[in-house]
């Protein structure tokens, strides 16, 4: 008995990944190489999940990610570009992590653990192509010293400790704070700035911080580096801490976000922050000669679109992010979608 059952188990998630979007067909040929539905399924996915960043026609953006996805493919592989360990792990880290918290969603749409890793492979290699061209040792290489001048112009370095000016209840909705209390947090958070300012590490000022509010976070306080284009900040919050100077604190407050600022040195500690962050300085720096220089491949390629094929995959998202847009609204607060769908992780543009 427990063998059959077994087999219908089985049985039923083969037809599931099957009926999903028609199983890992040929969705469309793209300049003679072929992109399985399941690839298809997670751009299409990825699009109608980001409306604000690929507005206009889904399948049109689809295809277009697509065709992103075969121009990198084919210029790393004309360049004999391959990943290295380092690359794979870190294809791997995401893939697993994504697998961790979304493998039902995955799998309810057809898109198997080896498909994400074709999509993410993508993305190391992207980087390698990027490097490839405006490196050290690139085709059209960029200089160490004229990277190191962008970075410390184009990014800023701080630590922070943060803070908000409003409560949330037993569901995860926001609440505001009486003028007393909010009046009580600044005075708080000025009167930290102003102990960092007379001597006192930023490092011990938030853990005391973080003491006080018996906060289980905790650990080393490690610095930000962000660009004029973060979203993670509230609007407003990169040109503030951009007009500071090397070492300078300030409290920042920006809506309900409160923040204590000591603003860091791009270059020092050594260098380290523009090592870590060099593919970004690049990426931001070379990005948009980098996106043309892919579109003049894309644009050479000829595509057929499988028309049945792509109907099926669009059709098992579409019902899907209904049937989640019902349950969001059944469900008061954003954490009735944050655990139940990927958040948009994915570099490509």
């Amino acid at each position: 008995m427990k063998r059959i059952l077994c087999a219908v188990t089985a049985l039923t998630l083969f037809i599931t990944l099957l009926t999903a979007c028609g199983g890992p067909r040929t969705a469309l040929s793209i300049g003679g190489a072929q992109i399985s539905s399941e690839i298809y399924t997670y751009y299409y996915d990825l699009v109608k999940r980001s409306p604000e960043t690929y507005p206009g026609d889904a399948r049109e953006n689809a295809v277009n990610l697509c065709k992103e996805y075969v121009a990198v493919n084919t210029l790393a592989a004309e360049l004999s570009l391959s990943l290295q360990t380092k690359q794979e792990a870190s294809a791997s880290a995401w893939v697993n992590q994504q697998w961790k918290f979304f493998s039902s969603y995955y799998t309810s749409l057809g898109i198997s653990k080896q498909a994400l890793m074709k999509v993410r492979e993508n993305e190391e290699r992207r980087k390698l192509l990027l490097d490839a061209y405006y490196g050290a040792d690139g085709l059209q290489p960029v200089a160490d010293e004229e990277l190191k001048a962008y970075f410390s112009s184009h990014f800023v370095v701080f630590k922070s400790i943060n803070g908000y000016l409003t409560d949330t209840n037993d569901v995860g909705e926001p609440v505001a704070l009486s003028d007393e209390r909010v009046a009580e947090i600044k005075q708080q958070f000025n009167t930290m700035a102003d102990n960092i300012r007379n001597g006192t590490s930023i490092e011990e000022v938030n853990t005391k911080y973080l003491e006080a509010q018996k906060s289980a976070a905790g650990g080393e306080l490690a610095a930000s580096v962000i660009d004029g284009q973060n979203t993670d900040y509230p609007e407003g919050f990169y040109e503030q801490v951009a007009a500071m100077k090397n070492g300078d604190v300030k409290v920042i407050t920006l809506s309900t976000f409160l923040y204590v600022v000591q603003k860091m040195d791009a270059l020092g500690d050594e260098g380290s922050y523009f090592t870590q962050y060099r593919t970004d300085v690049l990426q931001s720096m070379k990005g948009e000669d980098f996106e043309k220089l892919l579109q003049q491949r894309e644009n050479s390629f000829e595509v057929d679109e499988k028309g049945g094929t792509l109907k099926r995959c669009e059709k098992a998202v579409d019902e899907k992010h209904t049937k989640e847009s019902g349950t969001a609204q059944a469900v008061s607060g954003a954490e009735s979608t944050g655990a139940s769908q990927p958040q948009q992780t994915e570099s490509a543009t």
